[in-house]
């Protein structure tokens, strides 16, 4: 069983809000916030995590598509646009974990 720390998923939203908002913001333009990057970072953390629970198998294929549909939601987008988002942002989050991590090397 995976364990982790409230501390931990608050810095794993942060990054994934940072990430969809800076990636958001290039690709879709202003309709990119803060705040909708954030919502975004926490309903897919907390949607996901469930998903995966319950349906083990296929769970990241279904989480995929709830974070693109997330994505179009929230940022008023295209499915197109969505994915490309989402695609870019799980990239620039990775790099983003990787520096962070560099930091501070507590992080998982």
């Amino acid at each position: 069983m995976v364990s982790f720390s409230i501390t931990e998923l608050i810095v794993e939203i942060i990054l994934v809000a940072v990430s969809l908002w800076l990636v958001g913001r290039w690709v879709v333009g202003k309709n990119a916030n803060v705040v909708h990057a954030i919502w975004i970072a926490v309903l897919g953390v907390i949607i996901a995590w469930v998903i995966d629970r319950f349906v083990p198998i296929i769970g990241g294929i279904i989480s995929l598509i709830v974070w693109v549909y997330l994505i179009k939601r929230f940022f008023a987008t295209s499915w197109m646009k969505a994915l490309i988002v989402g695609i870019v942002a799980l990239i620039v989050y990775y790099i983003i974990h990787y520096l962070v991590y560099l930091l501070i090397p507590t992080l998982p």
